[in-house]
């Protein structure tokens, strides 16, 4: 469990009890365990977006003094 950020999980309601209570007792940042919506997984659920931004008003709005 430490090793991963989210869980899929499909199975019966006791079994989900259990690994919510092992997920909620490991160590570490908290970890989503993801079910099954009609069948088919949230795939939004499973992708993280990052955006890098520069800052060009530091070299005066100049984008091409940032690459010196």
């Amino acid at each position: 469990i430490a090793d991963c950020d989210a869980l899929l999980f499909e199975g019966s309601r006791d079994a989900l009890r259990r690994l919510a209570a092992a997920v909620a007792a490991a160590e570490g940042p908290i970890r989503p365990i993801i079910v099954p919506r009609d069948g088919l997984y949230p795939l939004d659920l499973l992708v993280s977006e990052r955006a890098i931004s520069i800052n060009t008003a530091a070299a005066g709005g100049n984008a091409s003094l940032m690459s010196l």
